[in-house]
């Protein structure tokens, strides 16, 4: 595979995160994670693929292969590198950030829900009180009509980016990070909810 970080195959770019920036010489390079994988620049991916090259990369970086000219640290660096492209390829709302920021427009905080005007942040409002307040039957439904609508938002973003519009790409971009942490406070009230009934059931056994 490679011996050390090849800067030309992974084609850097822009600064990385401090996770795996800290790998290259210079710091203003960033690596193209598509371009990793083999994968075209698109925020709809083969998922099947990039997990099946992800195996690939990581068997070359295996210290077994590697037992001539072995250098473990590099080995694990690059290794660590590969675990991260795949993983921000893997999730949605990174897959989208990471493609922005090749486009040199990354969302940060700033992207806050009211530059979404007031009937967005509305609905994010209404939608954490009713999570917040639900249980396990509106808890799950809520997470089916979530999922939904990142799907929805996934599709308008693709668009957004074969039309090179990418003002618009970041706009939907900033909205699934919303839609993103309201499924994970989902998943957190799945956890208590699951959590409680447990708690209840050892309590009914002692009984």
């Amino acid at each position: 595979f490679f011996t050390e970080i090849d800067h030309t195959m992974f084609h850097l770019r822009r600064p990385l995160s401090a996770a795996c920036g800290r790998f290259f010489s210079s710091s203003s390079m960033q690596i193209d994670y598509f371009a990793l994988f083999g994968l075209p620049r698109r925020f709809q991916i083969d998922q099947v693929a990039l997990k099946n090259t992800y195996r690939d990369r990581m068997k070359d970086l295996h210290p077994d292969r590697n037992q001539q000219n072995v250098d473990r640290d590099s080995l694990e660096q690059q290794a660590s590198v590969v675990t991260h492209a795949y993983n921000t390829l893997s999730n949605y709302n990174l897959r989208a950030n990471h493609i922005l920021s090749l486009f040199g427009h990354e969302i940060t905080e700033l992207d806050d829900a009211s530059s979404h005007g007031p009937e967005f942040l509305t609905e994010m409002l209404e939608l954490r009180e009713h999570i917040d307040d639900a249980d396990e039957t509106q808890l799950k439904k809520a997470r089916d009509d979530t999922l939904e609508k990142i799907q929805k938002l996934g599709e308008e973003l693709q668009n957004s980016l074969d039309n090179q519009d990418i003002g618009q790409a970041r706009r939907l971009a900033s909205k699934l990070q919303y839609m993103n942490r309201l499924q994970e406070r989902i998943r957190e009230k799945l956890w208590e909810v699951d959590q409680d009934e447990q708690s209840e059931r050892r309590q009914s056994v002692q009984l």
